[in-house]
């Protein structure tokens, strides 16, 4: 019965296989002729693979896999039930099992390069179906029950805080912010947020200056990057531009970091006209 439950499961694979690929060649190159038409592909090569394996991994700060006591509690607990799973024989005689288990174990590698739950939610999917193979034994089901009270446990103090908590990047605070730039920022201005959260463009409906780009130390201090981006700026100059006064820290860390070039090109071409809200200052071209 194994045996022909695995042959049954690989040709299903081999079938599904021939189909996904076949419409993610078809999807990939109608998407790299665009990339090459708008002249873009090289910086496609560049952020999907030359700039992460040869420079992000070795800038200070970028790879944070450091997890503590709460991220390690839910871990365990998430992962319990391949345990209990095991010793009851639960799931694990059919084929499906070893391709969860593969797709499970790239949501641990895709988590990469910083641990945290939000880049785990693939594999928190992925571990749903595990569990819902227990909801087939009462056993199973009182296990489950088990586990999510010790979950909602350990993680109580942030239930309690986050309760009906506004969206992150997006409170009442956020909207407000961004209705300044609009205001400041009329529709057929650029405007660069240079430190402030990059939600403000579409927030506020205005445009950046193209090349666009966050204030990432690993991609910025790149040799060549901020010398190109100001070259490009050239024939997009933004006429506003709101600075966020950096914050103490190391100097590349998200908040503290400022890229040296580009902060003298809006020094010596900008003036620093008005203090719009608390720690950010609107420069307006000279």
């Amino acid at each position: 019965t194994i045996i022909k439950d695995l042959k049954s499961f690989k040709k299903r694979v081999n079938k599904d296989f021939k189909i996904v690929s076949k419409v993610v060649l078809q999807l990939g190159d109608k998407k790299n002729v665009y990339l090459i038409i708008k002249g873009n592909f090289g910086d496609f090569l560049n952020w999907n693979l030359f700039y992460p394996f040869v420079y992000w991994s070795r800038f200070p700060g970028y790879v944070q896999m450091k997890m503590g006591e709460f991220e390690i509690k839910s871990l365990l607990i998430l992962f319990s039930p391949f345990v209990f799973m095991k010793l009851k024989r639960v799931g694990w005689e059919r084929g499906e099992t070893a391709l969860l288990i593969f797709m499970l174990l790239i949501a641990v590698v895709v988590v990469y390069p910083r641990y945290s739950f939000f880049h785990f939610q693939m594999g928190i999917a992925i571990l749903s179906i595990f569990y819902g193979l227990l909801l087939n034994r009462k056993v199973g089901a009182v296990y489950l029950m088990v586990m999510l009270m010790m979950l909602g446990y350990i993680n109580r103090y942030n239930i309690v805080r986050q309760w009906n908590a506004e969206d992150r990047f997006y409170n009442t605070k956020d909207l407000e912010k961004a209705m300044v730039i609009s205001r400041k920022v009329q529709v057929n201005e650029r405007v660069y947020l240079l430190g402030v959260q990059s939600g403000f463009y579409s927030m506020s409906e205005r445009i950046s200056p193209k090349p666009w780009f966050d204030n990432f130390g690993w991609y910025l201090e790149i040799p060549g990057v901020q010398d190109e981006i100001l070259n490009k700026w050239e024939n997009d100059l933004p006429e506003i531009i709101f600075w966020q006064e950096p914050e103490a820290g190391n100097w590349f860390d998200l908040g503290v970091y400022q890229p040296v070039k580009i902060a003298s090109f809006i020094q010596d071409n900008y003036n620093k006209e008005a203090l719009v809200w608390e720690g950010v200052w609107l420069w307006r071209r000279k």
